[in-house]
């Protein structure tokens, strides 16, 4: 059919041709020599979702019930992993427990295996997951990127995390409604400091895979990257007239850096979906969703915190506040997939103030004054 898995962009028919050839070669040699045998008692884990809210809620939730079912037992898992965005497995299982192969290739999984080949399932994120994964960032991420943006925002309070989005699902006014609610905050609180959340590098970024397949997956990211350090570079310049208050970003880091750097935040504001989940799905930071209607409609932020043990819900931003664009940037043409547009931007910042207020509680008097 020339659609993929790995590589959506309006050339893959001719990223998928070389799969697509091997496959059928394949198909072809059917019947031409016996199947190969392995032991069926081991079956074969297929896993590693190249977006890491993917591989936290679908894959390693399962894997994280698995492996407390086995209560310190040998396990007989095998594995193979392709991605590992967040944190390679073995920091965060025994190394014991599970055995992982990392293949460079897509070749190397294509085709029939000599056992049972499955994916793990998961809808819900346990609670035990998340203190793992936070137990474990400290230990796995660079000082030397984390130390600085700490020291900027030491003595911040509160600190607001925002979201940044530019290639779609986002609002078409973006600037200036982070600003207005950047100078708005600033106003009231006048410690208050920024986090701006762009795009994040995964943890395993130099994994051949992410240049396999005619490098798109890389390419893709790279861009994405770029675009978005000069769109908030522009942005944190316009700030810069209308209040002293620091505005850092962490946008271009790698995702174990943004996540464990979410824990400082006291409130955020972000777009549905993995934007949010970069601090929701860790951290039980209070906070304001954005989105287009579909993401606004009744029980979305029960959704959103229901698919975490112990989650937090966040609040919603008044769905009379948007308008839903014609324009749908993605493969998947579908409603919440939908551009948006704030109708009322000042609205819209008094909402989102007198949540953070209510959260927050009233401003620390700066020493002095």
């Amino acid at each position: 059919s020339g659609s993929s898995l790995w590589a959506l962009a309006a050339e893959y028919p001719q990223l998928n041709q070389p799969w697509k050839n091997q496959l059928e070669s394949i198909e072809a040699s059917i019947g031409a020599e016996d199947f190969p045998t392995a032991d069926l008692c081991t079956p074969l884990v297929l896993a590693g979702h190249p977006n890491f809210a993917h591989q936290l809620w679908n894959e390693l939730a399962g894997l994280h019930c698995y492996m407390q079912q086995l209560a310190g037992r040998s396990s007989p898992l095998r594995m193979v992993c392709l991605y590992e965005p967040l944190l390679p497995l073995h920091y965060l299982f025994d190394r014991e427990q599970l055995e992982v192969e990392r293949p460079d290739r897509f070749e190397k999984v294509l085709g029939f295996q000599p056992c049972m080949v499955t994916r793990l399932g998961s809808t819900r994120i346990p609670l035990g997951l998340r203190q793992r994964i936070k137990a474990k960032l400290p230990e796995h991420t660079d000082n030397a990127v984390v130390a600085p943006l700490e020291a900027e925002l030491k003595n911040a309070s509160p600190i607001v995390w925002l979201s940044v989005r530019l290639d779609a699902r986002t609002l078409d006014n973006q600037t200036e409604f982070l600003t207005d609610l950047m100078a708005a905050v600033a106003a009231r609180y006048p410690r208050a400091g920024f986090v701006l959340d762009g795009f994040s590098y995964p943890y395993d970024f130099g994994s051949p895979l992410y240049a396999d397949a005619g490098a798109y997956l890389a390419n893709a990211m790279v861009k994405r990257e770029r675009e978005l350090q000069g769109y908030i570079s522009d942005l944190i310049a316009g700030c810069a007239p209308q209040f002293n208050n620091p505005v850092v970003s962490v946008s271009g880091m790698r995702l174990a850096e943004v996540v464990y750097l979410a824990h400082l935040a006291d409130y955020y504001v972000c777009h549905t979906g993995s934007l949010q989940h970069k601090i929701a799905w860790f951290h039980n930071t209070p906070g304001m969703v954005h989105a287009n209607a579909a993401g606004l409609q009744a029980g979305a932020g029960k959704w959103l915190a229901d698919q975490l043990e112990g989650g937090r819900p966040p609040r919603l931003l008044s769905s009379q506040l948007v308008s839903d664009l014609d324009t749908i940037r993605t493969t998947s043409q579908v409603a919440r997939n939908r551009d948006y547009h704030i109708n009322d931007i000042a609205s819209a910042v008094v909402e989102i103030l007198d949540d953070l207020s209510v959260v927050i509680g009233p401003p620390v008097p700066v020493a002095g004054t």
